[in-house]
């Protein structure tokens, strides 16, 4: 819970601020940098007992509305969109549905009204009355943020209820709806002292509730109740340069709650079916699902007699929605059609995945002999006296020729092996100009996802030079092909070469640190148990820093689930950038709610930035570019504070 709420407090007053109506700007040549001001209305903001169609809202500038059909929010939402335009300095809505009766009206244009000149927005503003003889005036504010990358969620639907059931947001639209800024940031106006549930929509069809299982979603775990309190509080006005102009005391009313995080996840629950089926050769048979499967279909060949009944080996991807089957028995590789019975698990128009049967036919167009070809190839075969060699196995070796010291030899195959005699793979160092053999693993495969890819793990020395040999016909394919032999030489590289990176955190819970990529991609991961991990061997260069709290100590990050009123599993951001060099150690003491969730994830690795105003992309030009790195506690390798235990394995 406490997660949930750690928000700046800035947020609230932030949104706050700019529902205001501002103060006249000072003269002065300079540039314009302040949104158009609010003059007047009809009605008058916070008007009740309205009966019209049309409001009008006039500004101190020309201005214009951009994007309103997207960026402009009606709570209550009508029927029919109502026709928002700009003309002058007035903005006007027309309703073309009939207003409910006793009914608090929201109107946010979030930040779709701009002046017309600079383009500044007005961030923030909306507009309120009421149907009955009384607004409801009360607010909810806060944030919603990816919960696995902490991205601010743009432009996405917050709603509240007050049918405190779970069917509601399955079921009903959503009572007061607004959507997220630039910044992610939130506030739900017109809403009554009474306890309402919370959610966010990534909506994709526009019904105002999670009814497509795909969109996503974020939900608060319990009831909220708004409430205002009046304090004192200080404004700054400033000047069109920023300067500051006078210093007040106002008392004003604060909203709370005005600090709630909305995490948003999607619960990986798109619709399955089956998108594409092809034969990719005489061998291979290739199924493509929409998306991930916990069941892999169950095939049967239609029509045909099966001379043996592990008829063909998978490969598959990890998420199992594309599969590729090798054929194994010899008549059906030489058959140019199959006709294959598919039973697999289909999402019905209830939503629910149910099994069905696809009976599927698969085609090969073998292609035309050249008959002249063949037939010099023939007599050129007769000439030799001897019949033509079969093509050999494809047993390649793809770790290059510098290993680092924790990975595998890999190698890949053209084709699943159904011989593989482990007498005929050698590995051997080199002392000065001396092979020795080394006792090494087994080969095998590097995973049970695929039977085309093979490892040799090995604890390898530090700096020394290897060489792998593999004997020919050492291996042999499903189809009967053998290998070539195969040799390489490879280095393995020096513990100088890496940094490592200590972890501490002021938390015992379990939980995965990941090393990333200025992509926001992971480079490498680490467990961490009672608040201390370590990434080993990292190449030197330019990362960033993510955790999550491990919740089930799965050692894979988990998303959430409304049904089961799960909460995605907390992601934190180290919010500087790592200057990892060659033979340092560094060690990160991290304390995770010491920067607001909001505020954690560097600039450099966001992707969903708020869009400058023109006079901040001029200041952020004339800045000084130099980057601000940790300042790290960091000692190097081979000193004699170097940690024995960690060389010890070597």
């Amino acid at each position: 819970m406490k997660r949930l709420i750690y928000i700046a407090l800035s947020v609230a007053l932030l949104l706050t601020a700019a529902a205001c109506a501002n103060i006249g700007r000072p003269s002065g040549g300079v540039q314009d940098m302040l949104p158009p001001v609010f003059v007047k209305s009809s009605p008058e903001p916070g008007a009740v007992l309205f009966d019209g169609r049309k409001i009008e809202i006039e500004f101190d500038e020309l201005i214009q509305v951009s994007d309103p059909i997207t960026k402009v929010t009606i709570s209550p939402q009508p029927k029919q969109m109502p026709v928002v335009r700009a003309s002058g300095r007035k903005v006007t809505v027309e309703f073309r549905d009939t207003l409910l009766p006793n009914t608090t009206y929201i109107i946010d244009f979030n930040d779709a009204i701009t002046d017309n000149n600079e383009g500044n927005p007005l961030e923030g503003f909306s507009f309120e009355f009421s149907t009955g003889e009384s607004v409801d005036s009360l607010r909810i504010a806060g944030m919603v943020l990816g919960a696995e990358n902490l991205e601010p969620q743009q432009g996405v639907l917050v709603g509240a209820y007050t049918n405190l059931d779970d069917s509601a947001f399955l079921k009903l639209p959503m009572e007061r709806i607004a959507r997220t800024d630039d910044r992610g940031r939130f506030t739900l106006r017109g809403l009554k002292p009474v306890p309402y549930r919370l959610f966010a929509l990534k909506e994709s069809d526009r019904d105002l509730h999670y009814a497509n299982l795909a969109e996503d979603i974020a939900f608060y775990p319990e009831p909220i109740t708004p409430y205002a309190k009046v304090e004192t509080r200080i404004d700054t006005l400033r000047q069109l340069n920023h300067d500051i102009d006078t210093v007040v005391k106002v008392e004003r009313a604060i909203y709370y709650p005005n600090d709630i995080l909305l995490p948003m996840f999607n619960e990986g629950r798109a619709s399955q079916y089956l998108v594409k089926y092809e034969r990719l050769d005489t061998t291979r048979l290739y199924f493509q699902f929409n998306t991930k499967s916990e069941q892999l279909p169950e095939l049967s060949v239609v029509g045909r007699e099966v001379a043996r009944p592990d008829w063909y080996i998978l490969q598959r991807s990890a998420n199992a929605d594309t599969l590729t089957y090798w054929l194994t028995d010899p008549t059906l590789i030489a058959c140019d059609t199959l006709r294959i019975a598919a039973r697999y698990l289909r999402t019905d128009s209830a939503q629910q995945l149910t099994p069905l049967t696809d009976t599927l036919k698969f085609d090969f167009k073998r292609p035309k002999a050249d008959k002249k070809k063949k037939k010099k190839e023939e007599e050129a075969d007769s000439a030799r006296a001897k019949p033509r060699p079969l093509p050999k196995l494809a047993f390649a070796y793809r770790s290059g020729t510098s290993l680092d010291v924790y990975r595998p030899l890999l190698f890949t195959a053209d084709q699943p092996i159904a011989r593989l005699d482990r007498s005929g793979v050698h590995l051997e160092i080199r002392n000065d100009t001396l092979w020795s053999p080394v006792a090494f693993k087994p080969i095998e495969l590097a995973d049970t996802l695929s039977p085309l890819d093979y490892r040799i793990e090995c604890q390898w020395v530090p700096g020394a030079t290897y060489k792998v040999s593999i004997d020919s016909a050492a291996i042999e394919g499903i189809y009967g092909r053998h290998c070539d032999r195969i040799e390489q030489e490879f280095k393995v590289k020096e513990l100088e070469e890496y940094a490592n990176v200590e972890i501490v955190i002021d938390s015992q819970e379990p939980a995965v640190a990941e090393l990333l990529a200025s992509n926001d991609t992971p480079r490498r991961t680490a467990p961490i148990r009672k608040g201390r991990g370590v990434i080993e061997h990292v190449d030197p260069g330019d990362y960033y820093l993510r955790l999550y709290i491990d919740t089930n100590d799965n050692g894979r990050y988990d998303t959430g689930n409304y049904a089961e009123h799960r909460q995605p599993e907390d992601t934190y951001y180290y919010n500087k950038k790592l200057r990892l060099k060659k033979n340092w150690d560094v060690e990160i003491d991290w304390k995770l709610n010491a920067v607001p969730v909001d505020m954690q994830k560097p600039d450099d690795i966001k992707k969903n930035k708020p869009t400058p105003k023109k006079w901040e992309e001029k200041n952020n030009n004339q800045k000084n570019s130099d980057e601000e790195e940790e300042d790290y506690s960091t000692r190097p390798y081979g000193t004699e504070n170097y940690s024995s235990d960690r060389r010890a394995r070597y």
